[in-house]
């Protein structure tokens, strides 16, 4: 097939949407031009984003494609490139969603940005969910939203939202993967002893625990602490290597929980180089998440490809990621049952637990972008 050009407007460039965006451009067959407006202020994004990216849009190039992510009003930037000219087909790729997130303590999303996400999906000419989970929660949440305008007197709203609900059941699923900036390496078999990298365990092999997700809210990381402490309290071996964005709000709060595990961890703060980043995840052992909300988990994804087993929540995405058979060494039930894994895996041979690791990152090769991106085109070449 003739190699094609697609316009990708990213709205929020930051996280999984730059993640996304980044892996989208450097792997496709295709001609992807990347057009980006900051990751902060979403709610305004999906007010202005539009005409904010617009502005910015070559008038005299052509595309075959749009793609979009979800924090846009999609009616609106069809309508405003409809002023220059045809609109090409538009792919809408839905990291998150408003209808599906949990609510902060202060704040509930405004409803008009649910019926705003809604109308998105219907705008578009095809529409991607990041899982199978994200798009089944989102056509559920979508059902209810609807539903009040069943009985709508105005029998064209109802015709519209009928489309709308249409349209997402419609939608597919790709992956967003892991765009590691190497292959990663195998996870070494070897129980030979290893030196701790300056702390006071001695040459003992210390496992490294990872957390590589936000520091917010809705990724829990109190739990995270909690349980850390408790296995600290248990004298069992291990160092914490801390990865993830600090938001403001969280900032003192997490200082405080870094300090009181002392010397077991070895880096706190977020790394920019993503061979850096990488070069920290193979050195782990065990990756662990508390999310309240996830609705894939490229965080997860990159450091089992890079060798750290994963310890995981039983609910979102994360039965949808590791496979059946390993979900009994890998998700969890609650926080006890967080501490009784954790501390399961910490006790067991460096030689088995690494014999277990190998096993899952087999498995989730099929995360790997380097697998993912032709899958990808294939979606952007039936668009066209």
């Amino acid at each position: 097939m003739k190699r094609l050009r697609f316009l990708f407007l990213e709205s929020f460039y930051g996280g999984s949407h730059r993640a996304f965006a980044d892996s989208v451009v450097s792997r496709s067959a295709h001609e992807i031009t990347l057009l980006t407006l900051p990751a902060r202020q979403w709610r305004q994004r999906m007010q202005t984003a539009a005409w904010e990216l617009i502005e910015r849009v070559d008038a005299a190039c052509s595309y075959d494609g749009l793609i979009v992510s979800d924090l846009i009003d999609l009616t609106e930037l069809r309508a405003l490139f409809a002023e220059r000219g045809p609109v090409p087909p538009v792919l809408l790729y839905m990291h998150e969603s408003q209808l599906t997130y949990p609510p902060t303590r202060h704040r509930l999303p405004p409803r008009e940005l649910f019926l705003q996400e809604i109308k998105n999906v219907a705008a578009a000419d095809r529409t991607l969910f990041n899982s199978n989970t994200h798009r089944a929660a989102f056509v559920s949440a979508a059902h209810a939203v609807l539903s009040e305008y069943r009985n709508s007197s105005d029998h064209g709203a109802a015709v519209r939202l009928a489309a709308a609900d249409e349209a997402a059941t419609a939608a597919g699923v790709h992956y967003p993967g892991a765009n590691l900036p190497r292959p990663p390496r195998p996870v070494v078999m070897s129980s030979a002893s290893v030196p701790s990298h300056g702390s006071n365990h001695g040459s003992q092999q210390v496992p490294p625990i990872v957390w590589n997700h936000r520091l917010e809210y809705d990724k829990a990381p109190g739990v995270f602490f909690r349980t850390l402490n408790r296995l600290a309290s248990a004298q069992l071996p291990f160092e914490v290597v801390l990865l993830g964005e600090r938001s403001t709000s969280m900032r003192r709060r997490m200082d405080r929980a870094v300090s009181e595990l002392g010397d077991r961890v070895r880096h706190y703060g977020y790394v920019e180089s993503r061979d850096e980043y990488q070069t920290w995840l193979e050195r782990g052992e065990i990756v662990v998440s508390t999310a309240e909300q996830e609705n894939f988990g490229i965080a997860v994804c990159e450091a089992v490809l890079c060798g750290c087993l994963p310890v995981l929540p039983h609910r979102l995405s994360y039965p949808e990621l590791v496979p059946d058979e390993f979900h009994r060494e890998c998700l969890y039930q609650d926080e006890r049952h967080l501490y009784e894994l954790l501390r399961r895996h910490l006790s067991r041979p460096t030689a088995e637990r690494r014999a277990l690791t190998a096993s899952l990152q087999h498995a989730f090769a099929r995360f790997d972008c380097r697998v993912l991106a032709p899958l990808f085109d294939r979606e952007l070449e039936a668009l066209v």
